[in-house]
């Protein structure tokens, strides 16, 4: 379970142009959890280099031998 802020989007429109959607969460929320994309968006470049070195939120996925 997430503890980020909830930023609701309407998907049509974000996926229109999400460009007004990230400038808004860049200035309110930049680490935020979208329930209708089910996701959390990390929108600040310094945050995204800090959260992907960290294992434990962002485990290294290996795909499975064939």
């Amino acid at each position: 379970m997430s503890t980020a802020p909830v930023f609701d989007i309407d998907t049509t429109a974000f996926l229109k142009d999400p460009y007004p959607f990230l400038e808004r969460m860049r200035a309110s929320y930049p680490i935020a959890y979208v329930p209708t994309l089910d996701a959390v968006l990390v929108t600040k470049r310094d945050d995204i280099f800090s959260l992907e070195k960290k294992l434990t939120s962002f485990p290294p996925i290996s795909p499975r031998a064939s």
